[in-house]
């Protein structure tokens, strides 16, 4: 009778492990031997197990086996674990046993005191874990791909978080990593997306590449004081990071470190930078103010592109080098001042950044890259200065506020599209150095009149094309070389002047012929020479520039008839002048053609 009773209770308590295989079942196990824990715990229970303690010790067929209770064999095949809960606090791995895992072909096994590489893999029903409290390593991939994990214990004897450790955890939302760590590796908590709290401390001397990278709930970072790099990509893609605080021991700033932080909306960078790498702050379009100190000497390729909530930036003098793109649609951007430390504005530094205003261009800058300010539709003056030898191809193509630019005296060549779709540029002054105009350089352009000088040689195609010329005066006595397109749309309404000597040359030009030619003579002048001095105009006035004192300023008709004599008693002289006309200025030795819009 009593047997049966017996057989009875246990048929009922079977029944219900079925019936509630779903609720809590906790279990503690000592594995006095590693390899055995396949016989402590039956196949029959391993799937209904929920909660597992263990100590004792470990080796890789243990591993294997709780990983089948956690959900993912040793080849990543799901299973019909539940295993939930682990703690192996008083746990010691040792070497031996059978793999593990294999991971992309290749077998792990245990080794001793060591949290080996991939050796949770994919567990995706775990959702805490305490690690033993005798290992140093987490290794690469341990819980990578854990979409479960929400909770890890690690303890104070870990010094190393390997690559990819909580690879796409998605579902971790908070961690403590201890002041044992000094070493977080590459991509180690990329994908965490729901991870809206991480305490690393300053133990930490390096933290690798893309280590943080979408990790899009995060909303504030403390970056340890004893970082010295912030590596590429690290907090690339938290898109809910509001505040940074960098540590004046670092001293560079990655590739992508903040890129695409949209709710980023201040940065200081410490004085210790030296240098900030490329896209560090691209997308960063919540940002509205950035400090670069004066410790930084280069600035990346699209370092601050699309930023476009940013308003001002100052570059301080120590910086060399801005690479391209740095500052690349920054649309909200309405100054900035360039240090004469630097000597090149690379392709695309300013492209886009439509609400700029105001540039200033040192006299140490040499070279304009191509499409340095393109689309700049804000700026309607630049100063150009004489340091300047190359502007290359759409350097401030489509900035179409643009009104009046002076090409200084040591460029050679304007660039391919330069100006093309400047649509406002009524007034240009090109200097005795250019010899050629590139293809489309000012075409559709709101030029009325243009002065070429007779060192031009050669203008290409749709150079000119669709602007409003009505008058072009052509200095050259050999008539440059054009194209069929360089002046098209215009030559039944523009009227060329040209020397007197060159008429028939001009006349007799398959392309220049086509014009309405009328000759110019000019007596009492000599050979335009831009020298030292600025001439230009400005606001219906001819203004003189860095003059000689006590010099005179005659200034004569086209046709040669001296008009006023002013003598130079300041080093800025302001001259009235009629509009709509065409003035020789001659100082000294030195004359200059400027054309009164």
């Amino acid at each position: 009778m009593k047997s049966t009773k017996h057989l009875l209770l246990l048929i009922i308590a079977l029944i219900s492990i079925n019936i509630n295989a779903q609720e809590t079942v906790s279990l503690t196990i000592n594995v006095e031997t590693a390899g055995t824990l396949p016989e402590l715990i039956p196949t029959s229970q391993k799937n209904q197990i929920t909660n597992l303690t263990l100590t004792g010790n470990l080796n890789g067929t243990d591993i294997r086996y709780i990983r089948e209770m956690a959900g993912s064999d040793a080849d990543t095949q799901f299973t019909y674990g539940s295993l939930s809960v682990l703690d192996l606090a008083k746990i010691k791995i040792v070497a031996g046993g059978d793999y593990y895992i294999n991971l992309s072909g290749r077998k792990l096994y245990s080794g001793s005191n060591t949290f080996g590489e991939g050796i949770f893999y994919g567990c995706n029903t775990l959702t805490s874990v305490i690690l033993p409290n005798n290992v140093t390593k987490i290794g690469d991939f341990a819980f990578g791909n854990c979409f479960g994990l929400t909770s890890v214990t690690i303890p104070n004897s870990i010094t190393v978080i390997g690559n990819n450790a909580f690879y796409c955890c998605i579902g971790l939302i908070a961690l403590t990593i201890p002041n044992s760590v000094t070493s977080i590796g590459d991509y180690a908590f990329v994908g965490c997306t729901e991870l809206t709290s991480i305490t690393i401390p300053n133990s930490v001397t390096q933290i690798g590449n893309f280590a943080l990278t979408g990790c899009k709930k995060l909303t504030s970072i403390t970056v340890p004081n004893r970082l010295t790099v912030i590596g590429n990509g690290v907090f690339s893609n938290c898109t809910e990071l509001t505040s940074v605080t960098i540590p004046k021991s670092v001293t560079s700033i990655g590739s992508s470190a903040f890129s695409f932080c949209r709710r980023l909306t201040s940065v200081t960078i410490p004085n210790s930078v030296t240098s900030v790498g490329s896209s560090a702050f691209s997308s960063c379009s919540g940002l509205t103010s950035v400090t670069i100190p004066n410790s930084v000497t280069s600035i990346g390729s699209s370092a601050f592109s699309f930023c476009t909530g940013l308003t001002s930036v100052t570059i301080p003098n120590g910086v060399t080098a801005i690479g391209n793109s740095a500052f690349y649609q920054c649309s909200g951007l309405t100054s900035v001042t360039i240090p004469n430390s630097v000597t090149t504005i690379n392709d695309f530094t300013f492209s886009y950044c439509s609400g700029l205003t105001s540039v200033t261009i040192p006299n140490s800058v040499t070279i304009i890259g191509s499409s340095a300010f393109r689309n700049c539709k804000g700026l309607t003056h630049i100063t150009i200065p004489t340091s300047v030898t190359v502007i290359e191809g759409w350097a401030f193509n489509e900035c179409t506020g643009l009104t009046s630019v002076t090409i200084p005296n040591n460029v050679k060549l304007i660039g391919q599209s330069s100006f093309h779709d400047c649509t406002s540029l009524i007034s240009v002054t090109i200097p005795n150095s250019v010899t050629t105009i590139e293809y489309a350089a000012f075409r559709n352009s709101g030029l009325t009149t243009i002065t070429i000088p007779n060192s031009v040689t050669d203008i290409e195609d749709y150079a000119f094309n669709e602007c409003l010329l009505k008058q072009i005066y052509c200095e050259a006595t050999t008539p440059p070389q054009i194209e069929s397109e360089t002046f098209s749309n215009i030559y039944n309404t523009c009227e060329l002047y040209v020397p007197e000597v060159a008429y028939s040359a001009y006349l007799n030009d398959p392309y220049w012929g086509k014009f309405n030619i009328i000759k110019q003579v000019i007596t009492s002048i000599s050979d335009t020479d831009a020298g030292n001095l600025n001439v230009y105009s400005e606001n219906g006035s001819i203004i003189v520039q860095g003059g000689k004192l006590g010099n005179l300023v005659d200034i004569y008709s086209v046709s040669g008839s001296l008009l006023q004599k002013i003598k130079i008693t300041d080093h800025i002289v302001r001259i009235t002048v009629a509009p709509q006309k065409i003035y020789i200025i001659k100082t000294g030795n030195k004359s200059f053609k400027i054309a009164m819009q």
